[in-house]
């Protein structure tokens, strides 16, 4: 992301070596999915006026399904490492 005002990016834009992936990195994402999907459930799709717009109620369903489905995949693509727990 050229440009980017997010210093991750920004870093990744100057060819700054990142640290390796780790478990963690896994559990820390799926957990930022499954909080922003909460998140779009609790302020967003039971919002009074989500009830009455239905076109509103569908794109926030499809947001929110759409991270679940990302959640799904990160579950499927993570390492075993029962030694974390």
């Amino acid at each position: 992301m050229i440009g980017s005002k997010y210093p991750y990016f920004k870093q990744k834009d100057q060819n700054i070596e990142l640290d390796p992936i780790n478990h963690g990195h896994y559990i820390e994402l799926i957990d930022r999915v499954h909080v922003m999907a909460s998140n779009i459930e609790d302020h967003l799709i039971n919002h009074r006026l989500t009830a009455d717009v239905a076109e509103l109620k569908d794109h926030f369903e499809k947001a929110q399904e759409s991270l679940m489905n990302a959640y799904q995949l990160i579950g499927n693509i993570m390492p075993d490492n029962d030694s974390v727990y």
